[in-house]
């Protein structure tokens, strides 16, 4: 490792800086803690450079429902795109670097997608955060400040829905880049349509008191859509949901609409969602303390429509935070034909079929079974502690 940079000085001297090993891989590791810009995510898309926030440091990762952790990976981080970012750091004196971490990673992505709770991330996010004498949910709202939707509940949901997806950055990073994995790199960007996998080579130099750190991406292919997954998404509406339906599943696009139509007067507002390629919407009360609530979330994609129910987030708001009021739901859902919930589903965030509302009978179920009734226990039972001035409609 050789090379120099100069910085010319205030009064035009040159200072030389040399190039300088890292003293070991902790000091890397400390530099991308302290330092989240070290990722260069300006480098990974100058359109819309990727903004980071740090979730934890030595993350685990189970490879099992049960299993508290087999592995650790170095650093979690999500962008403003709620895409998860694992980042795994390697010295170039460490001979993992060559092909070993390459497999290690993947085994990191495959057990994440499946076994990552969005609780375990938000716990670890909140305890990295403390950590540093701060407070959760003012650091993410400084983060969330630049994005046009800066609902917290709506981020976490985000994150979540591309976690099960498998839409995931991975991230290298070391000193030197070996070329053998800067190849692999290339052939895995190619060929992973949801995965964007990056290399990071972070060069440190030293001259008369100064550091400096210089981050190159590597990896960025030409391919056609590559890196899609760092656009800002666009915002969908009635119009572009129901055409992308029509396209996957015609015949479901009047059970959409149908949907739409009768929920829209209801709520506060439609949520619209920002994704890049499949769409979806959610109906959304406005509650009194401030915080919005999604009552379910539709979506439309090539192999299935689905209906979300968001117990993981359905609990932190009453009455849904008493168990027996989760499970009430569940069994009302579960009554009607093609939705099944499991047990454990009313601490997740379980999917059902948008075709099982497509006779009368199962429409009208949902509606007064889940959505609307007079009793405790639906999802509309939010209206007895929101406040019906604060709700603004929205044409559906």
């Amino acid at each position: 490792m050789s090379g120099r940079v100069y910085v010319v000085q205030a009064d035009n001297t040159l200072q030389s800086m040399a190039e300088e090993p890292f003293s070991s891989e902790d000091m890397l590791q400390r530099f991308l803690k302290t330092y989240p810009d070290l990722l260069a995510g300006d480098q990974m898309n100058p359109i819309a450079p990727r903004q980071w926030l740090l979730i934890s440091r030595e993350l685990p990762v189970p490879d099992s429902e049960s299993s508290g952790g087999r592995w650790a990976v170095d650093h979690l981080f999500i962008d403003q795109d709620g895409i998860p970012t694992l980042v795994e750091v390697k010295r170039s004196t460490d001979t993992r670097i060559r092909r070993e971490v390459v497999g290690q990673m993947l085994d990191y992505a495959v057990n994440a997608a499946v076994f990552w709770s969005i609780d375990q991330i938000k716990a670890g996010f909140e305890e990295t955060v403390r950590s540093r004498g701060r407070e959760p949910a003012e650091v993410l709202l400084v983060f969330l400040d630049a994005l046009p939707d800066r609902d917290p509940e709506a981020f976490w949901h985000t994150v979540h829905t591309n976690l099960r997806a498998g839409r995931l950055r991975l991230v290298f990073v070391a000193d030197v880049i070996p070329i053998e994995v800067r190849r692999i790199v290339e052939f895995l960007n190619e060929q992973m349509a949801d995965v964007e996998v990056l290399a990071v080579e972070i060069r440190q130099f030293v001259g008369q008191g100064v550091r400096a750190l210089v981050p190159t991406v590597l990896g960025v292919t030409a391919k056609p859509g590559a890196g899609a997954m760092s656009v800002a998404g666009r915002r969908w509406d009635r119009a572009s949901f129901l055409s992308v339906l029509e396209q996957y599943h015609p015949e479901l696009a009047p059970i959409a609409g149908r949907l739409l139509d009768w929920i829209a007067p209801l709520v506060s507002f439609i949520a619209w969602g920002r994704g890049k390629v499949y769409p979806q919407w959610s109906p959304t009360l406005m509650l009194d303390d401030g915080r919005r609530c999604a009552l379910f979330y539709c979506w439309a994609a090539p192999n299935s429509a689905t209906i979300q129910i968001p117990f993981g987030t359905l609990k932190d708001r009453p009455p849904f935070t008493d168990p027996a009021k989760r499970e009430e739901l569940r069994r009302r859902l579960n009554q009607i034909d093609q939705v099944d919930i499991p047990e454990d589903g009313t601490e997740r965030y379980p999917t059902f079929p948008l075709a099982a509302l497509s006779t009368a009978k199962a429409f009208t179920e949902f509606q007064t079974r889940a959505i609307q009734s007079r009793r405790d226990g639906t999802l509309l039972s939010y209206r007895r502690t929101s406040r019906p001035r604060r709700w603004r409609r929205a044409k559906p």
